[in-house]
C-alpha cells in the first residue's frame, strides 16, 4: 500500500529524541500506513508516528535528512526506496549528496550505516578527505568512524590524536620523549621545565624503576644510615645485593619505610647541603693521600689523625642530625674499617647534586606513603597523580583560573610547541606526545544524553603490571549527572607478568555483580580463584553489592567485551533507545 502527495518529506508527531540533529542523514522504515497520510516508521530501534508529505510505501526503506527538529522532526527523503544491495544503496546515496562514490568512499559509508551511526554531510565530507590522504587508510576508516558516533569535531588534530592513543601506550610515549628531551640542547625555561616534569614523573613511575635508578646508591645508603633507617653495621654491598634481589623479583616495595622523624632527618641534610658539600670537598682536598694511608698503612700517624677528627667535627659534624643513630664517633677512630667509612662519607657528600639529592627526597617521600596505604588507596594516588601530572582537566581549570600551566604535562607542552624556537627532534617528540594526551582526553568521557561512557589509561608498572592499564566504566546516568552505581558496568584491561592479557568484566545490574573473567589460561584460574571468591564476596556485601556470579572464559577476539572488540564503536552505545 502507498500514498502519493506532493513533496519529499514527513513530519514526525511525537517529541523529538535529544539523539536527532538537524541535517543529519538517518536509515528509516516506514512500517504502516494509516488514515490520513499518517505512518508508523522506525528509526534505529526507535518507532514514531509520522506525517507524510511524500510518496513512501509501507514496508519500505528509505534514507532521510533531518530538516528541522521544531516543534517537531522534518525529515526530507533521499533519492529512491533502498534496495536489498548495501553497496549500491551507498553509491546511490552518495551521489545524492554531491560526493564522490569511489570504492573507498562506499565502504566507509556501509560502516556508517551497518553501525546506525548518524552523521552529516560536512562530517561525512571532511571524513573522506582525511581517509583520501592518509597512509593507514583502515585505522583512518575506523578512527573517523569513532570521532563521528562520538560526535567529534574531524579534524586532522583530533584524528591524530585518537591514532596516537590507538598505536601507543602512556608509558611508550614518554619512553618516547625521554631520550630526545635529555638530549637537546634547549636553554629556554619551559623546555628545561618540560624536561624536569617528566623525568621526575618517569624517576618515581615504578618502585622497581625507583630501586633501580635512585636507591641503589652509595649517598643514599648514607643518608638513610643518617636517618637511622639503616642499621649502622650494615655494608653498602650487602644493601646492593638486598636490593637486586628485590629487583629479580620484580616485588613492588622497598626493603625499608621512613618515619616521620628520619624524613626530617633526612631533609635537614637537604636543606644544608650546600655548606656540607663545600667543607667536605676542601676535607678530601687536605687529605688527598687519606685512600693510599688507608691501602698501606690501615691507619694514619697520631698527628694527621688528629687533624683529620678536628676538621671533621667542626666542619661536618654540626650539619648532621642530632638525633640519629649513625655512628659518627666510629667513624672517627683511627683504623682501617673507620678511615674508609670517613672517606667513603666525603666523597658521596662532595659529589651528590642538589637535584639527585631532592628527586631522591621526593621519591623518599611519595613511595613511603605509597608503601603506607592499602592497596585501593595506592591505586587511588596513582591514579591522582597521574591526571594531574597529564592534565586531564587542563582546559576546564584553565578557564576556571585554578592552575598554573608548568604543573601539567599538557601545559608545558603547549607553551613549547608555542615557543617556537628549540631542538626540532625534540618538538616532533613534544608534539606527538600532546596527540597522545589529547588523544587521551578525547576518549577519557563520552555523554550521549541519559547514558555516561568512560575510559581512563594508566601507566601499569608503579601497579606491577606489564602493560598499561586500561579501565572502562559505562552505565546509565544519576541526575546529577554521575554513572548509577547501581546499574553499570566495569571493564579492567590488565596485562600481568604471569597471566598475561587478562580482561574483567564487571557488570553490576540492582547492586547484583557477575564477574566473567577472559585469560587463555581460564581452566587453571578456575580452581585457583575459589580461594578468593569468599573474600571478594565478603568484601562487596560490606559496601551493599552482592556477588551473582563468576565465569571464566578463552581470550577470543570475537568474544571480547568493550573497545577491545569493536574500538570504532564502543559497547557503552548498545544501551542507547534511539542510535541511527
Amino acid at each position: 500500500m502507498g500514498i502519493q502527495k506532493t513533496g519529499q518529506s514527513l513530519r514526525v508527531l511525537q517529541p523529538t529524541p535529544n539523539t536527532i540533529k538537524p541535517g543529519q542523514v538517518i536509515k528509516g522504515s516506514i512500517l504502516k500506513i494509516y488514515p490520513e497520510n499518517k505512518a508508523e516508521i522506525q528509526l534505529g530501534s526507535q518507532k514514531m508516528v509520522a506525517q507524510l508529505e511524500a510518496s513512501l510505501s509501507a514496508g519500505g526503506k528509505y534514507h532521510f535528512m533531518v530538516q528541522s527538529t521544531d516543534p517537531v522532526i522534518q525529515l526530507k527523503v533521499i533519492g529512491e526506496q533502498l534496495q536489498q544491495q548495501d553497496h549500491l544503496n551507498s553509491l546511490n546515496l552518495l551521489q545524492q549528496l554531491g560526493l564522490k562514490a569511489s570504492k573507498r568512499n562506499i565502504v566507509f559509508l556501509q560502516q556508517l550505516i551497518a553501525k546506525k551511526i548518524p552523521f552529516e554531510k560536512p562530517q561525512l565530507t571532511q571524513s573522506l578527505h582525511l581517509l583520501e590522504s592518509s597512509k593507514d587508510k583502515q585505522l583512518t576508516g575506523k578512527m573517523l568512524v569513532e570521532m563521528i558516533s562520538n560526535r567529534l569535531p574531524i579534524t586532522k588534530n583530533v584524528l591524530e590524536a585518537l591514532q596516537s592513543v590507538a598505536n601507543s601506550s602512556f608509558s611508550g610515549r614518554l619512553a618516547s620523549a625521554m631520550p630526545e628531551l635529555d638530549q637537546a640542547n634547549v636553554q629556554s625555561n619551559i623546555s628545561q621545565n618540560l624536561q624536569k616534569l617528566v623525568s621526575n614523573h618517569a624517576a618515581i613511575s615504578t618502585e622497581s624503576q625507583l630501586m633501580g635508578e635512585r636507591i641503589n646508591n652509595q649517598n643514599l645508603f648514607h643518608l638513610l644510615k643518617l636517618s637511622g633507617t639503616i642499621e649502622p653495621a650494615q655494608t653498602f654491598d650487602t644493601w646492593k645485593a638486598n636490593i637486586t634481589t628485590e629487583q629479580s623479583g620484580r616485588q613492588i616495595n622497598i626493603p625499608f619505610q621512613l618515619s616521620e622523624a628520619q624524613l626530617r632527618n633526612l631533609q635537614t641534610v637537604i636543606d644544608d647541603r650546600a655548606t656540607l658539600q663545600q667543607n667536605a670537598k676542601l676535607l678530601l682536598n687536605s687529605f688527598h693521600n687519606l685512600p693510599e694511608s688507608i691501602a698501606n698503612e690501615g691507619n694514619l700517624d697520631t698527628q694527621l689523625f688528629s687533624r683529620l677528627k678536628e676538621q671533621f667535627t667542626q666542619s661536618v659534624l654540626p650539619y648532621l642530625p642530632k638525633n640519629t643513630t649513625y655512628p659518627a664517633s666510629s667513624m672517627l677512630q683511627n683504623n682501617r674499617h673507620a678511615l674508609s667509612q670517613v672517606y667513603e662519607f666525603l666523597q658521596n657528600a662532595a659529589s651528590a647534586t642538589p637535584e639527585n639529592i631532592e628527586v631522591t627526597m621526593k621519591q623518599l617521600r611519595d613511595v613511603n606513603l605509597l608503601m603506607a596505604a592499602s592497596p585501593k588507596d595506592q591505586f587511588l594516588q596513582h591514579l591522582k597523580h597521574t591526571l594531574s601530572f597529564t592534565g586531564y582537566s587542563y582546559e576546564h581549570d584553565l578557564a576556571n583560573k585554578v592552575i598554573q600551566e608548568q604543573t601539567s604535562l599538557k601545559g608545558v607542552l603547549l607553551q613549547l610547541m608555542q615557543q617556537g624556537d628549540h631542538n626540532n627532534n625534540t618538538t616532533e617528540q613534544s608534539k606527538q606526545l600532546l596527540h597522545f594526551i589529547n588523544g587521551l582526553q578525547l576518549q577519557s568521557v563520552q555523554d550521549t544524553g541519559n547514558f555516561l561512557y568512560a575510559s581512563l589509561q594508566l601507566p601499569g608498572e608503579k601497579l606491577g603490571l606489564a602493560k598499561d592499564l586500561q579501565l572502562e566504566f559505562e552505565g546509565r546516568k544519576t541526575e546529577d549527572g554521575e554513572i548509577d552505581s547501581s546499574h553499570c558496568r566495569v571493564l579492567f584491561y590488565l596485562d600481568l607478568t604471569n597471566l598475561n592479557q587478562t580482561i574483567i568484566d564487571m557488570t553490576v545490574q540492582n547492586r547484583n555483580i557477575s564477574v566473567t573473567i577472559y585469560n587463555q589460561s581460564e581452566e587453571e584460574l578456575r580452581p585457583l580463584a575459589k580461594d578468593y571468591q569468599a573474600v571478594l564476596k565478603k568484601g562487596l556485601n560490606e559496601l551493599d553489592y552482592h556477588l551473582s556470579s563468576v565465569m571464566f572464559k578463552p581470550v577470543r577476539e570475537e568474544e571480547l567485551p568493550g573497545s577491545k572488540r569493536q574500538q570504532s564503536h564502543p559497547s557503552s552505545y548498545q544501551g542507547v533507545d534511539f542510535r541511527i
